[in-house]
């Protein structure tokens, strides 16, 4: 018996270890034809973010939507998702606040999640800054070149899970908000846990995908071009597009000190690119099958279909 534990507990380590989900595979080199996956993320974190969600759901050409938890519109996020039950809803696992003045921090509490805590007691900006000393005190605050500590990452993951499984929720997959979560340092934490609910991470090729994105601007009519653009010079293959649509309202334009009123109008420019009938007509023509995260995973196997 003691040997056994032993072992369980070294494959424990591996697990935990790993950089690499053990359901990845490499896009497919035979693919005979070309699937897209539309994700859309940062839903929750404004009521124009939600707006934009359940526009692309019903008439637009989203498969794929990312919830962030710790949103402060998340109860409405899940509404809305609860209503569509073609989309793959995921968690959009969050450890940074990137905006300013708008700010979230951890459904754990600073006392719990101390090495997560910036001084203002919200998440910091990110947490891989160099030169702080250039920048003004009030930004300076809130980053940090120092990781946070692994396991206060791992019990704000799960307690964001949780969350979600409160509000009803069907999780479908997990994702990292900007990056965090899947970052070198910290990404065996995710991958753990994702094993644990069996669900998959679509993120880094991991799904066999290659991701792949257009320029966005302030104008619509530019977005939308080189939106079609980019689903023209699409080969054969599985590729994954992430968007981050929002209403331009007063609401989202206030979220940012610095960029808020231009980010405003190119969250905009997306949500018509996604409600396009260009881009759908685009679709058709070129025979573009359009699929979910769902599509791609067998939840009862938990692997890859």
């Amino acid at each position: 018996m003691v040997g056994l534990l032993v072992l369980l507990s070294l494959l424990a380590d591996v697990v935990s270890a790993q950089s690499t989900p053990a359901w990845a595979r490499s896009p497919d080199s035979t693919a005979q034809r070309i699937r897209v996956l539309i994700r859309g993320d940062d839903f929750g974190y404004t009521h124009a973010s939600n707006t934009a969600f359940q526009q692309a759901a019903q008439s637009g050409i989203l498969t794929s939507a990312s919830l962030m938890p710790v949103g402060p519109w998340f109860a409405e996020a899940a509404r809305i998702a609860r209503g569509q039950p073609r989309l793959s809803i995921g968690l959009h696992l969050t450890i940074t606040s990137e905006w300013h003045p708008l700010r979230w921090g951890p459904l754990l509490g600073a006392d719990r999640v101390p090495s997560l805590v910036s001084p203002d007691g919200f998440f910091y900006k990110n947490y891989w800054t160099r030169n702080l000393r250039d920048l003004p005190a009030e930004l300076r605050a809130i980053r940090t070149d120092q990781m946070p500590e692994v396991a206060e990452v791992a019990a704000e993951m799960r307690a964001q899970v949780a969350f979600a499984h409160r509000q009803g929720l069907r999780i479908d997959y997990l994702d990292c908000h900007m990056g965090a979560t899947c970052l070198p340092a910290l990404r065996s934490a995710m991958i753990t846990l994702a094993a644990e609910l069996c669900l998959p991470i679509p993120e880094h090729g991991w799904m066999g995908d290659t991701e792949v994105g257009f320029r966005v601007t302030e104008s619509a009519d530019t977005t939308i071009a080189n939106f079609r653009a980019l689903l023209d010079s699409l080969r054969p293959g599985l590729y994954r597009v992430v968007v981050h649509p929002a209403a331009n309202t007063e609401e989202l334009r206030a979220a940012d000190s610095v960029d808020g009123e231009s980010e405003a109008r190119k969250r905009q420019a997306i949500l018509d690119a996604l409600l396009s009938p260009e881009i759908a007509t685009v679709i058709r023509r070129r025979d573009i099958q359009l699929v979910s995260v769902g599509d791609l995973w067998d939840q009862r196997a938990c692997r890859l279909r």
